[in-house]
């Protein structure tokens, strides 16, 4: 505790300095370039306000985007937080773009996110391009997903599911909250497809490391996300946060090596290309942003809408009876042993 209270005593005053200079060179941006906009983009939003941009985004997102996306005749909109320029995309159209266009990037729209830069470091100090590594892992992650290392951990993943349902199955209490159970199940098993299985098999381990992500994640703050290069507490947090991480990643690495050990996971797929640990934990994390969170609430939220609408639980119900008997028709045993036999790959 002594060390994250000098740390953060450190950066707050810190913070205060930065402050000052984000605020002039806001301003500076929006008297001198906010005019250079390229005329084509999407209708500005009306909700901002000058130097810090549209704050709704921060506050109130999803009721901001239903209020703008009704006043375009496209649905799209552009607005600014900060002096980082951003256009919301809404409706079929738009979602094709988004998810099939070569010319966006996901690492350069969750690094922002996260209140970080256009840069990665490797272990020996090195920086590369924003791009740099979006390409890596995008070969890294297709390798993971196209290649036999998935296939080859899928049944210890539908073990894991297994055995958090059934411990939600015997518990007393019969309740559960979607959000901490489900969502920690995705957890494990978004661990087991790109990280390592000293993680994905210890429950304490996994914990701590779902403690340390979610710190990093917290650390989105608006004004890190609007000034990325400002000396912030939560910015000061996340580094904290991600040197324990850190040190996760590389005990598990050193300890293979020391005792010549490989196993059958991602991470070894990442230590036998040469990644280091400041490349794995980048690459796990990008992953984590990428999938835990839209699954992992997405997932739990089904649940909780579900457990709400008897009218979908049925229909869900039926559509998940069709499969398993389509694969297996011997209704004398139980059901989460005949989905077993649907192939997944």
């Amino acid at each position: 505790m002594a060390l994250d209270s000098a740390f953060l005593a450190e950066h707050t005053t810190l913070s205060a300095v930065g402050l000052s200079i984000a605020l002039l060179a806001t301003a500076f941006y929006y008297t001198f370039a906010r005019a250079s906009l390229p005329a084509n983009l999407p209708p500005y939003t009306t909700e901002t306000w000058p130097i810090i941009g549209c704050m709704q985004f921060f506050t109130e997102r999803w009721s901001f985007f239903q209020r703008q996306m009704a006043k375009s005749p496209t649905g799209n909109f552009t607005f600014h937080a900060g002096h980082k320029v951003v256009v919301a995309l809404s409706g079929e159209e738009s979602r094709k773009i988004f998810f099939d266009s070569r010319q966006l990037g996901f690492s350069e729209g969750y690094g922002p996110l996260l209140g970080g830069g256009a840069v990665t470091t490797s272990e020996d100090g090195l920086t590369g391009d924003i791009e740099d590594f979006s390409d890596y892992f995008n070969r890294r992650l297709t390798a993971m997903l196209k290649g036999p290392i998935l296939a080859k951990g899928l049944p210890q993943m539908l073990t894991d599911v297994q055995a958090t349902l059934d411990k939600l199955a015997a518990s007393k209490e019969c309740v559960t909250n979607p959000f901490e159970s489900i969502y920690g199940v995705v957890f494990q098993l978004t661990m087991r497809a790109v990280g390592g299985r000293e993680i994905a098999d210890d429950p304490v381990t996994l914990r701590k490391v779902l403690q340390y992500f979610e710190a990093i994640e917290g650390s989105g703050k608006p004004l890190n996300i609007m000034y990325h290069w400002m000396p912030t507490p939560a910015k000061a947090l996340r580094t904290y946060n991600g040197a324990k991480l850190y040190m996760v990643f590389k005990k598990i690495v050193d300890a293979r090596k020391k005792e010549n050990r490989r196993e059958d996971d991602a991470l070894q797929y990442l230590i036998d290309q040469g990644d280091d640990v400041v490349k794995i934990i980048t690459f796990v994390l990008g992953a984590l942003f990428a999938g835990q969170l839209n699954s992992g609430i997405n997932a739990a939220y089904i649940l909780a809408y579900l457990s709400s609408n008897r009218d979908w639980l049925g229909r869900v119900q039926d559509e998940v009876n069709t499969v398993a008997s389509r694969y297996n028709d011997d209704t004398s045993i139980p059901l989460k042993t005949r989905l077993a036999d649907v192939p997944i790959t």
